[in-house]
């Protein structure tokens, strides 16, 4: 009972930073570099720029239909992430596995609160490594998505 509990609060601990953390930065960002130049850090490494992305993973799908995109990026993320929350409570995983599948969700909701209020997702962060190398205008939400999916990919690769 007492692990249950545990598991239960450390689920809720780690959904309610992420998501605190990942809604803050984002409303900093509404805040201070809509309509602003892009600011540079780093000698241009990092980038803080504001950007709506009303698709999915870097824009991909702004062009479909509002109905299409409210299915596609709206109710059916959210049906996973519940059937996801509820298995990953229910069942007894490693600690790797279980703050990946934390982080994940945390990550998951976040981006869905912002398709749910606004209409889009608010990005703000962009890494140029070299000439032509580049990542896509991104947010604390997609950082916990990638971490997430890291640490379960190292769940498997440490069982092998």
């Amino acid at each position: 009972m007492k692990r249950k509990i545990f598991k239960i609060a450390l689920f809720l601990s780690i959904l309610t930073v992420g998501i605190g953390c990942d809604q803050t930065t984002k409303e900093i960002a509404r805040e201070q570099l809509a309509y602003q130049a892009p600011i540079y850090y780093m000698e241009g490494l990092f980038i803080l720029t504001y950007y709506e992305n009303s698709g999915a993973f870097l824009g991909m799908g702004e062009q479909l239909s509002p109905t299409i995109k409210m299915f596609f990026l709206l109710l059916l993320p959210l049906f996973f992430l519940f059937i996801i929350s509820f298995h990953l409570l229910k069942s007894n995983y490693p600690a790797l596995y279980f703050t990946g599948f934390c982080l994940l969700i945390a990550g998951g909701i976040g981006n869905l609160m912002d398709r749910f209020l606004d209409g889009f997702v608010v990005d703000f962060m962009h890494i140029q490594l070299i000439d032509g190398i580049k990542t896509g205008v991104f947010n604390f939400a997609d950082v916990y998505i990638t971490l997430g999916v890291m640490l379960v990919f190292l769940h498997f690769y440490k069982e092998k």
